[in-house]
């Protein structure tokens, strides 16, 4: 398809020689009927053997801009009967660890070694939900706090502002709560 001005469009298409050796597994017990545990893991070394970013910089033979762990940890508890219908309270953890930098994230503000801000570090994350499903699961209401810990991280930082001498940071949203009230038709 022809451009406004009649120019033909132009596609950037990247394309690199990554090698990548992990390891993920993924477990979920239910020791009992009304109790649901989780887990969620993975290691990976991913480097680029060959590559050259959109921006030009050659990233060959540096990390993939990835943490090398990460997990998640999930419980979860539902009684049945109260108020005519089943209550469920749920539990996630999550981490991820720190950013693998190279040469490109640091171009793009994703890492940085010499900055007021503090990138690319581990993460950490805990959600916690309250949930009441009516029998037969027609309607239901749910109460719900995500980052129930309020960690906040710099996610990257625009370098033209720093430039300037005014850095702008993107940060991961606060905690965040709310009540939802569900209904099928």
């Amino acid at each position: 398809v022809p451009s406004p001005t009649g120019a033909l469009p132009q596609y950037q298409v990247s394309n690199t020689n990554q090698e990548a050796k992990g390891l993920d597994l993924e477990a979920q017990w239910q020791p009992l009927a009304e109790l649901r545990l989780s887990f969620n893991g993975s290691y990976i070394d991913s480097t680029y053997r060959h590559a050259v970013a959109p921006s030009g910089i050659d990233i060959s033979g540096q990390p993939v801009d990835e943490p090398r762990f990460s997990y998640t940890l999930g419980a979860g508890y539902t009684w049945h009967g109260i108020a005519g219908g089943d209550l469920a309270l749920d539990l996630q953890y999550g981490y991820r660890g720190r950013i693998r930098c190279n040469d490109d994230s640091v171009n793009q503000g994703k890492c940085a070694l010499a900055t007021h801000f503090k990138l690319g570090n581990a993460r950490q994350r805990t959600d916690l939900r309250l949930d009441w499903t009516a029998p037969g699961a027609r309607w239901g209401v749910g109460a719900y706090v995500n980052n129930l810990f309020d960690q906040r991280y710099v996610d990257g930082i625009n370098y033209v502002s720093a430039l300037l001498g005014t850095p702008y940071a993107y940060i991961t949203p606060p905690r965040m709560w709310g009540v939802e009230f569900r209904m099928k038709f």
